[in-house]
Order: structure tokens, then C-alpha cells, then sequence
């Protein structure tokens, strides 16, 4: 085509021209109809100016580029060339060739396998300046051997490279000398790792080696349960386990579960009453054991203390029940004073050892334990809830101070045995209720008594039931019992219940005690008015009550 200025136009039309990048399927179309020593000629020529540019490139991402592109071009000329293929097996395992690069490397096989020829004769025999002879002979001892063979496609790129991969031959070790530097090291190591394995061996777990790392003296475990255990380079504290600890908490779960123990044949009430002793005997056990690893240990003292109190109390508790016979009476006495030995536990201890002596008839023992307890602990009988505990039972005999105060209880007591109207505000003021008071032990009163509706409202009602004590001239407490209203249109018509302790005050010229816990189980401002009226019925033939209430321990 002759070139002149319309074809230049013509030709500056062509997209890929202005984009200056032509699509690959069209340079593959290119190349394809180029003769092997053009296409050789063309290579070369690109492989001297890639390596003219080389030279102004020492690092970086261009120079790998260029490194690739190097050996594609050597890879393309002549594939079996033995360092051609090594480089290009190299930079693949690399990554250094891109899918375009490595499609561009498997095309220049092919052709180098299955060239094209022009007449009648091989490329190889044409004439071309650019070709040497060793390249000639080379492709004329190939494509001799076999027509058939010759134009068989060309193997996998990977396949081919793998041909040319071989092992260097490693080189015969020189002999070394047995003293080396290596060897001073090993020497130096090795006697630095006995020093540590017998230091570790003499040192291990000693409060020595404690001392020296951490700057204080070991102690038990329970000082340290509070913190994890701390830990350095070569050293590590380890926390073991107090031998005392386990058992006192063998004791307690022991005391707690005793599920763990098979209950004995003989009904449920036998093996019930077995099963309790032998978990009693198992955690006392347990806990004398512990004591006895660590006499300080206050908090086995504590527990063993109490559990030996619980373990009378029981008894005495079953005792006055009639549940047990009295030859249970000594055990109870023997484990009251074991424990009285303990401070945790003294004063209770004390105090059963004096309801024990009171209910044998042995009260001036109970009077001196009685004493002994408000000598230790005066403020004991402030806290116990216990109705009837020693002081009331005793009051007769010794507690009150002064004739005045003895004139002062006989006045209250009667004041309040007999029979009392008692109202719910609810129910109505002018058809009381009635409740009787009896004197069941000095200083404790039983009451039970009701008041029930009429007509519309005979579904409501009131009723008191319980233990009362004497708090001042004008004030009582329900120490002992509940107090249950029921009114249709409060509560949701439900009975609300109050359990003891509850107070019973006259304020100021009143001639009734007012239950103080007025607020109604609903809620918000509704509130119950349950009075007991100083009057008495001197008529109460109509009046049943109930039996009264057990003492108990």
C-alpha cells in the first residue's frame, strides 16, 4: 500500500492506533502470519532496547517487569536453550508472570515445536542473516527425525520447564574441626542447663527460693484467695490446696447435703432420724480433723461450734415435742457444753444448757446460767426472738429488781388475762369480736379470738393467734403467731396474713392497743385498724380456743 497523506488519515482512524494498544486476539493474528526469522529479527530487536533500558533501572517494580519481559523475549527465541528455560522457571515460581504473560510463553512454544514452513521446505533452511548456525542445526536435527513426531503440539508450559529443572549436586563436606565455636557453645549451654535443672531440683517449691523472688514469707492458701497467682519469667507461685480447707468445707456440704449418705431401712421416720445422725458424725469429723491440721483456724472452730449447738437443739426441740424420750437428755446436755467451750457459740449453748435445767426443775442452775449469759453478753436476750426463752421463764424467780416492778407485771398481767373484745374497723366497731388472753408462761400470754361479719359481710372476718409479751405499761408484742383480716372488697377479697413480730400500742388516753402494721396487704394508703380493748367480757362461756402453742427451742 503506498503511503501518502490520505492514508495516513485512513490509517489514524483505526481505534487501536489512537489508543496506542492493539487487542490481543489481533496481535496473535499478527504474529501468526510473521515468518519464524521475522519474528526473531522483531524479538531481538525488542530484547536490545529492553536491555538498553535496563540500564537506567536498578529497583523496584520496574525493573521486575523488566526482568520478565527479558527472559520472555530469550524464552521466545529459542525455548530449549538450557538457561533461557531455567530463568523463566525461576521467575514463575516467582509469580512474576502475569495470565497474559504466561499464554504469551506457551504461543512461543508451539510455534518453536510446529513452525510453519514456506514451499517445500522447512523455515530453518531459508536463508536469513539474523540466524546462526547452531540454531539452524539444531531445528535440522529435529525436524529430521520425524515428520510426525515434529508436528506434535508442544507440551504444557510447566511440563517442558520441568525438563530442564535439575538438582544441583550438593558438594562434598569439607571435614571440621571438633573444637569449634559451635562447640564452646554447646558446652556453655549444656552446663548452664544442668546448673538450672539442679538448682530447680534443691529449690523447688521452698520458702527459700519464695523469699528471693517475691520478698516475703509464704503463707497458707486462705490469705491468698482473694488474688490469682502471680507469675514471672522462670517462676510461677502455685496456690495448693490447705488440707484444713478441704475438710472444713467437706464438713459443711456434709452438714448441708446430706443426701450423700444412703438412708438406713426402718420406715421413713427412722431412717430419716439415722441419716441426720450420721451426717452429724461425719462433718464433726471432718471438722476435728481440720482443727486439728490448723489449730488458728478460726472459721473450722466457728462451724464446728455450731454444729454441735444445731445438733442439741435438735434433740431438745424433738424432746419437747414427745417425739424423743428422755434419755436423749444427757447427749443434749454433753453437746451444749462442748459447744459453750467455743465463743462463737457460747452464749446459745448457754442458753439451752438453761432451758435443759429449767424444764428438769432445776432452776437454780438455770438462774446461775442465766446470770453467766447476761455477765457475757448483755445484749443477748435484746436480739433473740426466742418466746419463751430463759429470761421470761425465770422472771418470777429473780429478774425483777424491785417490789415495784414485780407490783407493776402482777398489774399488767391482770390487765390482760381474761377475755377482750377485739374489732376490724372494716367489719364494724359496735359487733366486736372477742379474744382471750391466757398467762401460758411468766411473762408470755397466749391469744387467739375472732371477729366474723353479719349479713352482706358474713364472709369477712378477723382473727388473732399467737404468743404476746409485755413491752412497757402501754405497749405489746406478738412475738409468736399471725394476724389474718379478710374484707370482700379489699385485697381483691383475699385474706391478707401478718406474721409475728407485730406491735399492739394504746397511744396517748386510748383504752385499746392498736396493732401498729396497719397498711393492708393491697397496698397504697388502705390501712386495717385491729384493736384489743382494755375491757373484759366477764362472760365467755360461748368462747373456744384452741390448744396452745409448743414451747420450743
Amino acid at each position: 500500500m503506498e503511503v501518502h497523506y490520505d492514508t495516513l488519515l485512513l490509517l489514524g482512524r483505526i481505534p487501536w492506533l489512537q489508543q496506542g494498544q492493539w487487542p490481543e486476539k489481533l496481535r496473535r493474528q499478527f504474529l501468526e502470519e510473521l515468518r519464524p526469522e521475522e519474528e526473531q529479527a522483531a524479538r531481538e530487536a525488542v530484547l536490545r532496547e529492553l536491555e538498553a533500558a535496563g540500564r537506567l533501572i536498578e529497583q523496584g517494580a520496574a525493573a521486575q517487569e523488566l526482568t520478565a519481559q527479558v527472559a520472555l523475549q530469550k524464552f521466545s527465541i529459542n525455548p530449549f536453550e538450557q538457561a533461557n528455560a531455567t530463568e523463566v522457571l525461576r521467575l514463575k515460581s516467582w509469580r512474576m508472570f502475569d495470565r497474559r504473560s504466561l499464554s504469551e510463553l506457551q504461543h512461543s512454544l508451539q510455534r518453536r515445536y510446529h513452525p510453519p514452513e514456506t514451499q517445500d521446505r522447512p523455515w530453518y533452511q531459508e536463508e536469513s542473516p539474523e540466524s546462526n548456525v547452531f540454531e539452524k542445526a539444531q531445528m535440522a536435527n529435529v525436524f529430521a527425525s520425524s515428520k510426525a513426531e515434529f508436528l506434535r503440539p508442544a507440551p504444557p508450559l510447566d511440563e517442558f520447564l520441568s525438563s530442564y529443572h535439575t538438582e544441583p549436586e550438593a558438594p562434598e563436606p569439607l571435614p571440621r574441626p571438633v573444637f569449634t565455636r559451635d562447640f564452646y557453645l554447646a558446652c556453655v549451654s549444656s552446663l548452664l542447663l544442668l546448673m538450672l535443672g539442679v538448682f530447680t531440683f534443691l529449690f523447688d517449691g521452698s520458702p527459700e527460693l519464695y523469699r528471693w523472688v517475691y520478698g516475703e514469707e509464704p503463707t497458707s492458701s486462705v490469705s491468698h484467695a482473694e488474688r490469682l497467682p502471680r507469675k514471672g519469667i522462670l517462676f510461677q507461685e502455685k496456690i495448693l490446696a490447705d488440707s484444713a480447707v478441704l475438710y472444713n468445707n467437706a464438713a459443711v456440704e456434709q452438714w448441708e447435703n446430706p443426701r450423700i449418705l444412703e438412708p438406713l431401712a426402718g420406715g421413713p421416720s427412722k431412717g430419716m432420724e439415722t441419716y441426720s445422725a450420721l451426717s452429724f458424725q461425719e462433718a464433726r469429723r471432718f471438722l476435728r480433723r481440720a482443727l486439728e491440721l490448723r489449730p488458728d483456724y478460726t472459721l473450722a472452730e466457728s462451724n464446728l461450734a455450731h454444729l454441735l449447738y444445731d445438733e442439741g437443739a435438735r434433740y431438745f426441740n424433738r424432746f419437747m415435742k414427745d417425739s424423743l424420750p428422755a434419755e436423749v437428755l444427757p447427749e443434749v446436755r454433753r453437746l451444749f457444753a462442748e459447744a459453750a467451750r467455743y465463743d462463737t457459740a457460747r452464749s446459745d449453748a448457754l442458753h439451752g444448757l438453761g432451758l435443759l435445767h429449767y424444764y428438769q426443775n432445776e432452776r437454780d442452775s438455770a438462774l446461775l446460767l442465766l446470770e453467766e449469759i447476761q455477765k457475757d453478753n448483755p445484749a443477748f436476750f435484746d436480739t433473740l426472738r426466742l418466746r419463751p426463752n430463759l429470761l421470761t421463764l425465770l422472771q418470777p424467780y429473780g429478774a425483777f429488781q424491785s417490789a415495784e416492778e414485780a407490783a407493776l407485771y402482777q398489774k399488767l398481767r391482770d390487765l390482760l388475762v381474761g377475755v377482750h373484745p377485739i374489732t376490724l374497723q372494716w367489719i364494724s366497731w359496735d359487733e366486736p369480736g372477742l379474744a382471750k388472753i391466757v398467762e401460758e408462761e411468766p411473762g408470755l400470754f397466749y391469744i387467739a379470738g375472732e371477729q366474723r361479719g353479719q349479713g352482706k359481710q358474713k364472709d369477712d372476718y378477723l382473727r388473732i393467734e399467737g404468743l404476746l409479751e409485755i413491752v412497757d405499761e402501754r405497749t405489746l408484742r406478738l412475738v409468736k403467731g399471725e394476724v389474718v383480716t379478710r374484707v370482700s372488697h379489699n385485697n381483691y377479697g383475699r385474706p391478707c396474713v401478718k406474721t409475728a413480730p407485730l406491735t399492739f400500742r394504746a397511744s396517748g388516753t386510748r383504752q385499746y392497743w392498736r396493732m401498729q402494721e396497719m397498711v393492708n396487704c393491697e397496698g397504697g394508703r388502705l390501712v386495717d385498724y385491729v384493736d384489743i380493748y382494755f375491757d373484759k367480757i366477764q362472760d365467755s362461756s360461748q368462747l373456744t380456743l384452741p390448744p396452745p402453742i409448743q414451747q420450743r427451742q
